[in-house]
């Protein structure tokens, strides 16, 4: 296979802990023919020393320093700048195996888009993931894009583009947004995508043990954040020829799982509980949807104590999940 240059782009603060490890992961890989931006967006710790020290020497990698201005300001960065006939995206706290980025384009080389599996890597133990099911997409693009709405299909890693579909389509992160932005980007992307690919390995690694307390990030703008996505959404699904019921099941599955996942982590149930039924569009959805049926009737009710046994059980399976694998892999050993 010809060797294509492929634009790889890092945003980011505050990784000191994890932005070594990020890099290594990319000097090791199988593939070497690439241009790494890596865009400092306003750090407070180190990470533009580890970063200098690490990249010293190698032309491949690039420093590239902003004021804090968010994710999507720092991808854009990368974006007007990369020069490679694909893209892809990795989060400075995350890793990769060493032919991860040699099997995306393998896959992608006759084609508009391609995606892989991953290691979600968590409190709760390290677990093989994909939101991507080849039997359920087929050829179906309306279920590829479906796939990318669900779970975490709709994040940037895990996925390589095409650059000059980026480029001639003047594709950019919305800077407005700081949540979800990466899966409003995505679905611009699919009106493009005619054919694309499910990579059946998991070689990105997710690191949730980063993630930032849910309870202290609850707050009016964080919330507005998310109705501003969701009519984002709204509006993409429309573009992308989805009929109106179907447009409407998909954003209130979406709030349910943001919800979900906002109680999850968070012990605060009555200040979330407030601000969540403020908005007639969360109401409307947790009163819709039968995902998470038992917790959204809880939380119209506002039935604190339920709710708080009903997490708590939710918590201690994924804790015995976790056990169970360790378990597991240790008798492979």
């Amino acid at each position: 296979m010809e060797k294509e240059l492929v634009s790889i782009i890092i945003p980011v603060y505050n990784a000191e802990k994890y932005i070594k490890t990020c890099i290594d992961g990319i000097k090791r890989q199988t593939y070497s023919f690439f241009e790494c931006f890596l865009i400092n967006d306003g750090s407070k710790d180190r990470s533009e020393d580890f970063i200098q020290e690490k990249i010293e020497g190698d032309d491949r990698f690039q420093y590239i320093y902003q004021k804090n201005a968010g994710p999507s300001k720092a991808r854009n960065a990368g974006i007007n700048r990369a020069k490679g006939k694909y893209t892809i995206f990795i989060d400075a706290d995350d890793r990769i195996e060493k032919d991860y980025i040699e099997q995306l384009v393998k896959q992608i080389e006759h084609r508009d888009f391609a995606c892989c599996g991953y290691v979600d890597e968590s409190c709760y133990g390290s677990i093989r993931h994909t939101d991507f099911d080849d039997q359920f997409i087929k050829k179906e693009k309306k279920n590829l894009i479906k796939s990318i709405i669900n779970g975490t299909g709709g994040v940037l890693w895990a996925k390589i583009f095409k650059t000059d579909i980026i480029h001639r389509e003047n594709l950019q992160l919305d800077e407005k947004l700081y949540q979800s932005e990466d899966m409003i980007f995505i679905l611009e992307y699919m009106q493009y995508v005619k054919n694309w690919k499910i990579v059946d390995q998991y070689s990105y690694h997710y690191n949730r043990l980063n993630d930032n307390s849910i309870s202290k990030n609850i707050n009016d703008s964080y919330l507005e954040n998310y109705k501003r996505f969701y009519k984002e959404l709204f509006i993409k699904l429309k573009m992308l020829k989805f009929e109106q019921s179907e447009v409407e099941n998909c954003v209130n599955e979406k709030i349910i799982d943001t919800v979900f996942y906002l109680f999850l982590n968070s012990t605060e149930y009555k200040k979330l509980c407030k601000k969540i039924l403020e908005d007639k569009m969360f109401i409307r959805a947790l009163e819709k949807s039968q995902k998470h049926k038992k917790i959204n009737h809880f939380i119209v009710n506002r039935n604190y104590i339920r709710l708080n046994v009903y997490l708590n059980l939710y918590r201690m399976y994924l804790k015995m999940r976790k056990g169970l694998g360790n378990v597991i892999r240790g008798k492979k050993k």
